[in-house]
C-alpha cells in the first residue's frame, strides 16, 4: 500500500498512516500500536494554526490510501468542525466510482488506551449523470481537552486524503451577535414531559385494517413529549451538553450516552405501544423570547410514500439499529419544502408548506406544526454515516437511486404547538443560529433512532404498508394492536 500525503489546516495535528484499509473496529485496546503497523512516520513536528504536508511510507497494496491523523491536547471545550475529502480526481467509470469509499472515526485516550467516541459508517462514491461524486464528510466533534485520534480510511483511490478544519482549536470564537437568538437555547432546568410506559402495551383485537383511500399503506404513531436536553446521541455521542437544545419523544432515557442497545432495551416509552416502541425521536426546541415551548402533541407516520409508484411490493423491513438525521440544523434560509416545512394542523389553506414560523398565523384554536419527511431509500449496508444522512436518500424520478436501492417505509415527523399565546415575531428554533432580522424556523430538522421491538416493527410493515392498508395509529395488521 502507498500511504498518502495528508493536508491538515488550522489545528494541532500529527499525521501518520494506518496499516490496512479494513473497517476500523468499534473498540481498539491499543490504537497507538495497532494503527501504525505498516506505516512509518517521516516527520512529526507540527505547529498549530498552519497547513502541513505529512509524508508517510508503507509496504502494502498501492490500490488503497489509508491516513491516520492525531489531534493532540485540545484544551478548548467546544466543537471542532472538520471536513474530510479525497485529494484525487474522481474515477471516470461507474464501477470504480461506486467502489470508492471513505470512513472517519474519532477516538479518545483514557487510561492509556484509545476508545471510540464517534464512529462513522462507510460512505461510497455516487455515479450521477455519467459523472462520479466522491464522498466527503463535514462533521463536528466536541473536544474537552486530552488527546484525540481521527482515523480517515479511504479505499480504491491512489491520491491523498485532505483533512481540514473550519475552526482552529486555538482560535477564540467571535463574540455572539447580539441580534441573534441564544446559541443552542437557554440553560436548564427544562420542562419535563410524560414519564412514559414501562409495559409492553400490545393486545389482541378483532378490528381489521381498511383499504387506504390513496392506495398508500399507513401506520401512525402518537407520542407524548418526554424531555428536553442539549444532547444528541447521533451527532454528539457521549458528549453531553454539546448540542443545541432538543425536544425528545419516545424513549424516556434518550441522552448523549444512548446507544443502539440502550435505545432498544432500556427506558420507558411515551409512544403508544409502550416499550414495544422505544424509538427515540427529537427535534430542535421551539423558543419564544428564548423560553422553551412545550409541544401540544406529536404524530409519527410510517407509510408507503407518494414518490414511488406501486411501492407496496418494494417495501422492505426497517433494519434494526438504523438512525438518521433529516434536514439541516445549519440552514439560514428555506429548505426543500417537500420535506421540511411548517403548517397549520387543522387549517391547510393558505398555510401549505411554509418555510418559516413568521408565515404561520394559524387560527388561535389551531396548532403550528413542524413537519419533517425522512428519506426512505437505504444503501443496504450502513445503519449510520459520517454525516448521519448519506446512507439514506430520497426517491428520484419515481424510484430509489441505484446507490440506495432498498425501499423502506417513508417516515414523517409532525410536532404541533398550540397557536394561542404564541407571538410569531418572537419564535425561534434552538438551531436558528442566525440574525433575528430573518424569520425564525428555517433550520427545521429531525432525528430518528430506531428502537422498535423487531416483531412489532415487521408486523406493521407486512400487515399495513406492503398491502396498502390503513392501520390508523394502533392496528398492526396481524390481529394485534398497540394501545
Amino acid at each position: 500500500m502507498k500511504c498518502s500525503v495528508v493536508r491538515v489546516s488550522m489545528v494541532v495535528l500529527v499525521a501518520a498512516s494506518v496499516g490496512g484499509c479494513g473497517r476500523l473496529k468499534e473498540s481498539v485496546a491499543n490504537l497507538e500500536e495497532s494503527a501504525l503497523q505498516g506505516c512509518e512516520t517521516l516527520a512529526a513536528d507540527v505547529s498549530s494554526d498552519g497547513t502541513i504536508n505529512q509524508l508517510v511510507t508503507a509496504t502494502t497494496r498501492a490500490t488503497s490510501t489509508c491516513s491516520r491523523t492525531t489531534i493532540v491536547d485540545l484544551t478548548n471545550a467546544r466543537p471542532q468542525t472538520l471536513h474530510v475529502q479525497s485529494g484525487s480526481a474522481a474515477p471516470g467509470n461507474q464501477a470504480a466510482c461506486v467502489g470508492s469509499s471513505l470512513r472517519v472515526d474519532f477516538y479518545f485516550q483514557q487510561g492509556g488506551q484509545f476508545g471510540l467516541v464517534q464512529g462513522g459508517s462507510t460512505l461510497h462514491g455516487q455515479w450521477v449523470n455519467a459523472a462520479c461524486q466522491l464522498p466527503e464528510a463535514i462533521f463536528t466533534i466536541a473536544t474537552n481537552g486530552g488527546t484525540y485520534r481521527v482515523a480517515a480510511t479511504v479505499s480504491a483511490w491512489p491520491s491523498p486524503v485532505l483533512l481540514a478544519t473550519m475552526l482552529s482549536s486555538n482560535t477564540t470564537p467571535p463574540p455572539p451577535d447580539p441580534s441573534s437568538s441564544p446559541v443552542g437555547g437557554p440553560d436548564g432546568p427544562y420542562p419535563q414531559g410524560s414519564p412514559g410506559s414501562s409495559t409492553r402495551d400490545v393486545q389482541a383485537t378483532t378490528e381489521q385494517p381498511v383499504p387506504s383511500t390513496d392506495g398508500q399503506g399507513f401506520f401512525g404513531q402518537t407520542c407524548d413529549f418526554s424531555h428536553m436536553l442539549k444532547d444528541d446521541p447521533i451527532v454528539f455521542p457521549n458528549q453531553p451538553g454539546m448540542a443545541h437544545l432538543h425536544t425528545f419523544f419516545g424513549n424516556s432515557l434518550t441522552n448523549a450516552a444512548s446507544t443502539v442497545d440502550s435505545i432498544a432495551n432500556t427506558g420507558n416509552s411515551t409512544c403508544r405501544g409502550g416499550i414495544a416502541n422505544r424509538t427515540a425521536y427529537w427535534v430542535p426546541t421551539l423558543l419564544q423570547n428564548g423560553v422553551p415551548v412545550v409541544p401540544a402533541l406529536s404524530n409519527f407516520y410510517y407509510q408507503g410514500g407518494f414518490r414511488i409508484p406501486n411501492v407496496g411490493g418494494l417495501i422492505q423491513h426497517i433494519p434494526d439499529g438504523l438512525r438518521m438525521v433529516a434536514g439541516s440544523g445549519k440552514a439560514t434560509g428555506p429548505q426543500n419544502l417537500d420535506y421540511f416545512h411548517w403548517s397549520c394542523l387543522n387549517t391547510y389553506e393558505p398555510y401549505e408548506q411554509q418555510s418559516s414560523l413568521a408565515a404561520m398565523d394559524c387560527p388561535q384554536d389551531d396548532y403550528i406544526q413542524m413537519d419533517v419527511v425522512f428519506p426512505q431509500c437505504w444503501n443496504g449496508h450502513d445503519l449510520d454515516s459520517v454525516d448521519h444522512a448519506s446512507h439514506m436518500a430520497y426517491p428520484e424520478d419515481g424510484q430509489c437511486p441505484a446507490t440506495h436501492p432498498n425501499v423502506l417505509p417513508a417516515i414523517e415527523l409532525h410536532v404541533a404547538y398550540a397557536r394561542k399565546g404564541l407571538d410569531l415575531t418572537k419564535l425561534r428554533l434552538s438551531s436558528d443560529n442566525y440574525s433575528t432580522d430573518l424569520p425564525g424556523g428555517y433550520s427545521v430538522h429531525g432525528d430518528w433512532f430506531g428502537g422498535w421491538e423487531p416483531a412489532v416493527k415487521d408486523a406493521f410493515v407486512d400487515g399495513c404498508i406492503k398491502p396498502g392498508l390503513d392501520c390508523h395509529s394502533h392496528l398492526l395488521g396481524n390481529g394485534t394492536e398497540i394501545f
